[in-house]
């Protein structure tokens, strides 16, 4: 959507500065809407229309009167795109602040945004511009970062170098195109460095699909160095005359065959090298084991929510990476549903690493064994403190009671400030809860005084196979 969004914008930014036509304005708003609502970087599209506008307009003279001219002749596109611009940061703010993304919108280091900088154009973008990279390191589930020889990296800039220096010798007006794919280029690393660098680090500038979108400019500068802009004239330079003369036409062809085919002949060792890269699938008998693990469990299996085991989402993704995320389109509603709810546990199931669905008990900290002779604690008027041989610290813990009652009745386990409501059953039984807490004790009141509850052992840790 967001290099759709580029490329529409673009066309149809272009047609209305040709014709004026206020159907041109409306799709290349359209367009621009698009792109929002796909990805915040789109705004990096506005400041690259503004130099682009004059770059298309080679007549266009930049003095206060030619912009006051330019302004006056175009100003209902921008009156739109101001007026889009305003309400979506008006709607994306709201969104900020209601779903707490402020948190997570963390301004990197100057450090931080010069190798992300760095990368980004001289490891991935120029390589990337003639065809590359010419190598890729794999990274989680059927991913790569470049990683091409610095040899080629020289090479790539070398070559970018050369044409930038030979169009702006032959062309007219090549400044303005190289200077609009330059405003673009910085205008999308601004926005990426304040969204994704601090999170991610620098080494995200690895990754090509950060700058993909750049193609649709670095296209059009290519197309403005080869051929006129309609109706331009004189749009060659003198020493565009003179290397015409000291280099024959089929010289010339030739050339750009070779350089054609260059091109391509990378881009294919490219695309074939990351091919192989991601139809390798690590992932794939974890995948085929979990699903029929799944398909195993007994009836009174209850799964526990965990993050998955293997970095094939990543913990960046949050509650994306959770096991019930992973597992839900095997899952019928009424699972799925049950799942989200259930804070309690009497038979728990957890997802280990080789994709196996195992019962689970809690390593960590536990209770000292209870005084000979006794069940272990027993609770006085609905209440039971229960002491661990070792403190808890503050985390995301699985707390685990085993109990004896002669009844049923509701109790409320504590782990410090933390606690969750559970259903003790008549009998020998034990119940499983996730707590976020800390403490050298677990806790256990809320009982019905006319129970008798023992609680037997308690246990705080994380969930360990049986």
């Amino acid at each position: 959507p967001l290099m759709a969004s580029v490329a529409g914008t673009t066309r149809h930014h272009v047609k209305f500065l040709r014709a004026g036509r206020t159907v041109d304005a409306v799709k290349a708003v359209a367009w621009l809407v698009l792109g929002l609502l796909s990805f915040e970087k789109t705004i990096a599209l506005l400041p690259y229309l503004v130099v682009l506008s004059f770059a298309v307009q080679p007549t266009l003279a930049l003095t206060r009167q030619g912009l006051l001219r330019a302004a006056k002749s175009s100003h209902r596109i921008w009156v739109a795109y101001a007026a889009t611009t305003v309400t979506y940061l008006a709607v994306y703010a709201t969104s900020l602040a209601r779903d707490e993304g402020r948190a997570s919108l963390v301004i990197p280091s100057p450090g931080q945004v010069w190798d992300f900088t760095y990368l980004s154009v001289f490891r991935t973008f120029v390589p990337a511009a003639v065809g590359g990279p010419w190598r890729w390191q794999p990274v989680g589930y059927g991913g790569a970062l470049v990683d091409s020889p610095r040899f080629f990296d020289w090479v790539a800039l070398i070559v970018v170098a050369g044409l930038f220096v030979v169009t702006l010798a032959t062309r007219r007006g090549m400044a303005r195109h190289w200077s609009a794919l330059l405003i673009y280029i910085v205008s999308a690393l601004g926005m990426l460095a304040a969204g994704r660098v601090a999170l991610g680090g620098p080494i995200i500038a690895l990754e090509t699909r950060y700058l993909a979108d750049a193609a649709v400019p670095v296209t059009l500068v290519i197309g403005a160095a080869l051929m006129p802009l309609r109706g331009e004239s004189e749009p060659w330079l003198p020493f565009a005359s003179h290397l015409k003369d000291q280099w024959p036409s089929h010289a010339r062809s030739a050339t750009g065959l070779v350089a054609l085919a260059s091109v391509l002949v990378l881009s294919l060792h490219a695309m074939n090298s990351y091919a192989a890269i991601s139809t390798t699938n690590p992932y794939r008998p974890f995948v085929e084991t979990v699903e029929q693990s799944l398909r195993d469990l007994p009836e009174e299996a209850q799964i526990y929510d965990t993050a998955l085991p293997v970095d094939i989402v990543g913990p960046i993704f949050e509650e994306y990476n959770l096991v019930s995320r992973f597992i839900a389109p095997k899952l019928t509603p009424d699972q799925r549903a049950v799942i989200a709810v259930r804070r309690e546990f009497t038979h728990p199931y957890y997802l280990d690493p080789t994709g196996r669905f195992q019962p689970m008990r809690v390593d960590g900290a536990a209770s000292p064994a209870p005084l000979p002779g006794s069940c272990g604690w027993s609770a006085v008027n609905g209440s039971a403190t229960v002491p661990l041989a070792s403190s808890a610290f503050p985390w995301s813990w699985v707390v685990r009671i085993g109990y004896l009652s002669d009844g049923d009745t509701i109790a409320v386990i504590h782990l410090g400030d933390s606690e969750q409501e559970v259903h003790l059953k008549e009998g020998l039984g034990e119940v499983f809860v996730n707590l976020m807490g800390s403490g050298t004790e677990v806790e256990v009141d809320g009982m019905d005084p006319d129970v008798n509850v023992c609680i037997g052992d308690a246990q705080v840790g994380n969930p360990a196979t049986k």
